[in-house]
């Protein structure tokens, strides 16, 4: 990332270059958590065709920070997209290993009828896709 004042910029071609050579599909960067659970992040995945995800892997980060004593989360993401979201999540360890309960809220921003999606073996039509924020 370049800093650029306040804004934070990703040369996504460098980036796909090197997610690409190491085999991944994208780079998931963020802040460690501060005393109160609090963290920013943001999710990068160019070798897919995703430049940007407004909220994404959450419960992985909760899971990475309960090895290292937080248990509970509030991230926030999309920022720098205009879309900010702020996810919370809390991980618990049980006798079958973590537990991660993940939550937020949502806006539906757009409803989009796309013709032709179907599930295999489906015989309905047009599926309806929502984006939310």
């Amino acid at each position: 990332m370049n800093n650029c004042g306040s804004h934070q910029t990703v040369q996504l071609t460098l980036l796909r270059t090197a997610c690409d050579s190491y085999g991944l599909l994208g780079c998931y960067a963020y802040s460690p958590p501060d005393r109160h659970g609090r963290a920013a992040a943001r999710m990068f995945a160019p070798s897919i065709g995703v430049p940007e995800d407004i909220a994404n892997s959450t419960p992985c980060l909760a899971a990475h920070a309960a090895g290292f004593g937080t248990h509970r989360l509030t991230v926030d993401m999309g920022d720098h997209l205009g879309s900010p979201s702020t996810i919370t999540a809390t991980a618990h360890r049980d006798r079958t290993g973590h537990r991660i309960r993940v939550g937020g809220q949502a806006t539906i921003v757009r409803t989009v009828r796309r013709g032709g999606l179907r599930a295999q073996g489906d015989s309905a039509g047009p599926q309806q896709v929502k984006q939310v924020l």
